[in-house]
């Protein structure tokens, strides 16, 4: 729930503020997310929840469609390494990988946007299971895995303008990925998709972007 009021706010500012920057549908984008390390800041709560430490980068690029006003292709290379210890109890885990999504952004007016493409994430998993003993000491037993993953995203964005030439972007969305929940210990994060779901098969949040409006050469 507070996510929500919080993009509804970031949402309100976008309507609310006075425009002076150049349509986006008709420009190159540059952006990148600087909300994906938030959960890892260790003056937030949410931290222990999702990873203790982490290095995330994602660097959403759009290039209009010219032929077809308000589209754009979307295309965000990336990279993830996160560590949560313990998770599953008694997990110390790690996760690195890369990231690529490709997909369309339609542009229906100069605040809103949807969203919609195929994610495609390759990244190591690897850790150490610590089960207590008491006169032998601890078990530790290491695992370590490479994991492929696809997904579907849809995304509802909106648009701040900070002057004609420089953007925040707050975007909301849900993926529908393939990685498999028969693996011992689960997928726990999946770059560029988010936090798995033990029952479901569907990942989502909301990342906050900035970044800046090529000058339009036609």
């Amino acid at each position: 729930m507070k996510y929500v009021f919080f993009f509804n706010l970031l949402l309100g500012l976008a309507a609310g503020r006075p425009v002076q920057a150049q349509d986006l549908s008709g420009s190159v984008l540059l952006s990148v997310d600087l909300s994906k390390n938030v959960p890892a800041l260790p003056f937030l709560n949410n931290h222990k929840y999702f990873f203790e430490r982490g290095f995330l980068v994602e660097a959403p690029l759009y290039f209009p469609l010219r032929n077809v006003p308000g589209l754009s292709i979307r295309v965000t290379p990336g990279y993830a390494s996160i560590a949560a210890n313990p998770i599953y109890r008694n997990l110390d885990y790690r996760n690195q990988g890369f990231l690529l999504k490709g997909g369309a952004e339609y542009f229906f007016s100069r605040h809103f946007s949807l969203g919609w493409g195929l994610n495609a994430a390759v990244y190591d998993e690897f850790g150490t299971f610590v089960f207590p003993g008491s006169f032998y000491g601890d078990l530790r037993m290491p695992f370590r895995r490479r994991t492929f993953g696809v997904g579907l995203e849809g995304h509802y964005a909106g648009w701040f303008y900070l002057g004609p030439r420089f953007f925040i972007s707050p975007e909301i969305r849900v993926v529908l990925h393939s990685v498999s929940d028969k693996k011992v210990p689960d997928s726990y994060y999946v770059p560029g998709m988010g936090a798995t779901d033990r029952d479901l098969p569907i990942t989502g949040g909301l990342s906050v972007r900035v970044g800046y409006i090529l000058p339009d050469r036609r």
